[in-house]
């Protein structure tokens, strides 16, 4: 063999070689996306309205990925209502299987909860959780913390 007959070989035992090894990279990389991922939580909540200005203690806040917290000051028939922002960067559609809101100083102190829908894999959602006093024209105070509990869908 002449020596640019062996360069050829050379050649083509390396393309042979760098192709298997992307074939392999690609085969891992695949194998690895197909794991399910479980990633949901709050990323933020906000005032969608007030009844009045003195409605609300201080700003909500995200506490931990699936727990918020917020205070309110409300009389009879007053309101605040907060939008949730629910995130799902997982690989995995989520569905809303309830809401565990501690109520630290007063039961007098409603909520209602709309919006519950299933977070699809890489997407987000809004959930809006509405406060209100049912039972007397006193003013009433309370601070919440609300954990939003979450399911796979179909489960």
């Amino acid at each position: 063999m002449n020596k640019k007959s062996i360069n050829i070989i050379i050649i083509i035992l390396g393309v042979i070689l760098i192709s298997s090894l992307l074939l392999l990279a690609t085969v891992c990389i695949n194998k690895k996306s197909e794991e399910p991922i479980w990633n949901i939580k709050v990323t933020s909540i906000k005032i969608l309205n007030k009844s009045s200005d003195d409605n609300v203690k201080y700003e909500p806040e995200v506490l931990t990925d699936a727990s918020v917290k917020f205070g309110v000051n409300l009389k009879k028939e007053d309101t605040v209502t907060y939008l949730v922002t629910i995130e799902n960067n997982g690989t995995i559609d989520a569905e809303f299987k309830n809401i565990i809101v501690d109520d630290l100083s007063n039961s007098n102190i409603r909520y209602e909860i709309k919006n519950k829908k299933v977070v699809k894999a890489d997407s987000s959602t809004n959930i809006k959780i509405k406060l209100y006093n049912d039972k007397n024209n006193t003013t009433k105070q309370a601070d919440f913390s609300a954990i939003f509990v979450y399911k796979q869908k179909g489960l």
